[in-house]
């Protein structure tokens, strides 16, 4: 066995060019900086001679670029394809893809009426699983995505509908008609919509968030065709009222009761609509 360990290592990566370098949390890579140069080192003894047989061609295809920026836009696409290698999640079920387009559907309609679209992008709350999809100074927003025939949504924790920190909590409900073996890609064109949107190192931020998601590591449509279609059909907001809004509410839960998941009727909020 070839005790070898191959290493990439680029020169010239200063401070301008860090923020456009494409480096999620992977299982099996370790991406460093020290000072003007950028490493791709391995992290899995196992995986070792797969690691150098792409450590090879990674740098085969990178040598034949001269410009910086090109090197790495090839770098970039490089490690978006060796993550949908490794990855075990290379499919997406139904009601995973809904309430990722939910998602992506909200922060496109924040990100185009934001002053500051930075902090509109730091406050979506991937990839870590948290306990509101999107959180900021002044509110916290829940979205739930159901198919047209369904009248209810599931709450997947007994603090999904609690408020935190004295903040208003709104909960989002998007109706949507799903489409699968379809030749559109909703949630690859409405992902490429926001990084129309995005600037480079903002575009950076909104790729690594999908690509380390806990759940789904989605890499972009070029990466990852989803035969998906999905067209909004209705969205509502609500105030989610801690004292009058229909939830089960932790602190009334008997002593040693968790991991509380329930459904709840969508007609019941309708006194609560923004």
């Amino acid at each position: 066995t070839d005790p070898v360990i191959k290493v990439i290592v680029i020169k010239g990566i200063n401070n301008d060019y860090k923020d456009h370098i494409f480096t999620p949390r992977l299982q099996n890579f370790k991406f460093r900086f020290v000072e003007d140069q950028f490493t791709i080192e391995l992290d899995n003894e196992s995986i070792r001679m797969e690691f150098n047989d792409w450590i090879e061609n990674l740098y085969n295809n990178l040598k034949e670029h001269d410009k910086i920026e090109d090197i790495i836009r090839t770098l970039n696409t490089e490690v978006k394809k060796q993550i949908f290698f490794w990855s075990k999640e290379k499919v997406l079920g139904k009601e995973s893809a809904m309430g990722f387009f939910g998602e992506l559907l909200e922060l496109k309609k924040l990100l185009n009426e934001s002053d500051n679209m930075s902090e509109t992008l730091n406050g979506w709350c991937r990839p870590a699983p948290a306990v509101h999809d999107f959180d900021y100074d002044d509110y916290s927003l829940e979205i739930k995505t159901i198919g047209r025939k369904a009248n209810s949504i599931k709450i997947s924790s007994e603090d999904q509908l609690t408020a935190l920190d004295s903040k208003d909590l709104i909960l989002k409900v998007t109706e949507v008609n799903l489409m699968d073996k379809n030749e559109t890609d909703s949630i690859g064109d409405i992902y490429n919509e926001i990084m129309n949107i995005l600037d480079g190192t903002q575009k950076i931020v909104f790729e690594q968030k999908c690509a380390e998601d806990f759940f789904f590591k989605y890499l972009g449509p070029e990466n990852m065709s989803l035969e998906y279609k999905i067209t909004e059909i209705n969205s509502q907001y609500y105030n989610v009222d801690q004292l009058n809004f229909p939830r089960i509410k932790t602190d009334e839960l008997a002593n040693g009761i968790s991991d509380i998941k329930y459904r709840v009727d969508v007609s019941s909020f309708d006194s609560f609509k923004k």
